[in-house]
């Protein structure tokens, strides 16, 4: 995939792509898979305190499921991200995904909504607690599923 990165004004920046992506497998059985991909994801900053983010994205991917050898995914997110305090942000986004599976003729529909509350601990660490709900419906029934994710996580970057 090829892109570039873009910067309209201090307001507006993002990144834009496309390309074509292939996965061979070592597996003749499992076969290739391939399809276009794309992505955008132009972020606004209407003030120093908020940050608007679209993500638009197409990917060709291999898939656990073994009746399927792969899946393209079209994903589209709309968030934003709002400064409560310097050390600590405020993460909502909500996201809209269609999955085609290659060998099998079902298509689903996932739509997720994302919480996120993030406390910057120093320059190297943060704690964030996370709500995830996942609402996917597919073609076949069996796959259909809601799902709440609740976390906490810990990262430290040097």
């Amino acid at each position: 995939m090829s892109g570039v990165t873009f910067g309209l004004t201090h307001l507006v920046t993002g990144e834009i792509g496309a390309g074509y992506a292939r996965q061979d497998f070592s597996d003749p059985a499992i076969g290739v898979i391939e399809g276009p991909a794309y992505r955008a994801q132009p972020t606004w900053r209407p003030t120093k305190l908020l940050d608007v983010h679209f993500r638009a994205e197409q990917i060709v991917t291999e898939t656990s499921a073994t009746s399927s050898t792969g899946v393209q995914a079209n994903a589209f997110q709309l968030g934003a991200d709002y400064e409560l305090r310097r050390n600590v942000i405020l993460s909502l986004a909500g996201t809209y995904e269609t999955d085609r599976f290659f060998g099998q003729p079902r298509k689903d529909t996932v739509i997720t909504s994302d919480a996120r509350v993030k406390y910057l601990v120093n320059r190297f660490g943060s704690v964030s607690v996370f709500h995830r709900y996942s609402d996917r419906n597919s073609d076949n029934p069996a796959f259909s599923y809601d799902k709440h994710q609740v976390g906490l996580n810990v990262t430290a970057q040097f």
